[in-house]
C-alpha cells in the first residue's frame, strides 16, 4: 500500500463518523459520496473565516496542512472539494473538529 493510499485511508477513518451523519442528513451513501474520487463537501466560508481568525494566510495554512497554497484557494473559492487527507490536514492545522467544517445539513421546511 502506498503512502498516499495510507493516508487516505487514515483520514478517512477519522472523519467517517462526520461523514457519515452528513450523508444521513442528506440521504446519501457514504459509498456514493466517496466513491469515484469525490471530494467532501465543506464550508468554504467557514474554512476562510477561521484560517483568517487565527491570523494565518493561505500559505501558512498550506504549509502547516502540507499541502499547497493554491491547494487551499481553491477549496475556499469553491473550485475543488477536499479529499479525505487534504480535509484531515487541514483540520489538524486549524484544530478543528471535522463536523465544524462539513456543509450543515439542510433545515426542514
Amino acid at each position: 500500500m502506498s503512502q498516499s493510499t495510507s493516508a487516505q485511508r487514515d483520514a478517512l477513518r477519522r472523519l467517517w463518523p462526520a461523514i457519515g451523519d452528513y450523508c444521513a442528513a442528506r440521504g446519501l451513501s457514504q459509498g456514493n459520496l466517496l466513491g469515484g474520487n469525490l471530494g467532501i463537501p465543506v464550508d468554504r466560508v467557514k474554512l476562510a473565516a477561521e484560517r483568517n481568525r487565527q491570523f494565518m494566510s493561505r500559505a501558512d495554512l498550506a504549509s502547516r496542512a502540507g499541502v499547497t497554497r493554491d491547494a487551499v484557494a481553491k477549496i475556499e473559492n469553491g473550485v475543488r472539494s477536499p479529499t479525505p487527507a487534504v480535509l484531515d490536514a487541514l483540520l489538524t492545522a486549524l484544530s478543528l473538529t471535522p463536523d465544524s467544517l462539513l456543509l450543515a445539513a439542510p433545515r426542514p421546511s
